[in-house]
C-alpha cells in the first residue's frame, strides 16, 4: 500500500531530523522543503521577506509536485496549519489528496526549546532568520505551538524536546500504517 508520513509541527521542532531517520529506516524517500528552497535561496538570495516568501511558493510547488508524483513518501515542512491566521507555511490543501495510507508525525516540542535551537540553528541567511525579534519570535513559536497536530490521517505524536527514541516512533508509525 502506497504510504505518506507527513512530518508536523514548529519550527526548530526536530521534523527534518525525524524525517531523515524514518525515510533510512522505511526505505520511502525523504521529500523536505527546504531541499526544494534553499536551492532557489543560493540562486536569487531574497534581500526582503517579500522575496523570500515568493521563493517559498515557488519551492512549494516543486515540492508538491514531486511528492503528487511519487509512490509514497516522508514529506517535511514546516505546514500551513488549517487553523493558523498568518499566512507562513506550506499550504496542507492538497496532502489528504494523496492516495494510499496517510499518518502524520507531529513533533510536539514545547516553544521555548523549539526558540533556542532556531536561534541557534545555522540555516542559508536567504531564510531570513535573523530578522525576527526575539518578541516575535516567542509570540510565532507560542501560537504554532498551540495549534497542536494538522489532523490529517492517522496520529503518532512524538515528544521532541529531548532525544528520541526513533524505534519506538518507527513501531507506532507501523502499527497506524496496519490500521491497529
Amino acid at each position: 500500500m502506497t504510504t505518506y508520513v507527513v512530518i508536523s509541527g514548529v519550527p526548530a521542532a526536530g521534523k527534518s531530523t525525524i524525517g531523515t531517520a524514518l525515510g533510512s529506516r522505511a526505505g520511502l524517500p525523504l521529500f523536505d522543503k527546504d531541499d526544494y528552497l534553499e536551492p532557489l535561496l543560493a540562486e536569487l538570495p531574497p534581500a526582503t521577506p517579500g522575496g523570500r516568501r515568493q521563493l517559498s511558493h515557488r519551492a512549494d510547488r516543486a515540492f508538491q509536485s514531486a511528492v503528487e508524483s511519487s509512490n509514497g513518501g516522508i514529506v517535511v515542512s514546516w505546514w500551513k496549519h488549517p487553523k493558523s491566521k498568518g499566512d507562513s507555511g506550506t499550504p496542507t490543501d492538497w496532502l489528504g489528496n494523496l492516495p494510499g495510507h496517510l499518518v502524520e508525525v507531529y513533533c510536539k516540542c514545547p516553544p521555548h526549546v523549539a526558540m533556542a535551537r532556531f536561534l541557534a540553528r545555522n540555516r542559508h541567511p536567504g531564510h531570513l532568520d535573523r530578522l525576527w525579534s526575539t518578541q516575535e519570535l516567542s509570540t510565532f513559536m507560542e501560537l504554532s505551538a498551540a495549534l497542536g497536530p494538522l489532523q490529517i490521517g492517522s496520529l503518532v505524536e512524538v515528544d521532541c524536546s529531548e532525544s528520541v527514541d526513533y524505534g519506538d516512533v518507527w513501531m507506532r508509525l507501523m502499527e497506524q500504517c496496519q490500521g491497529t
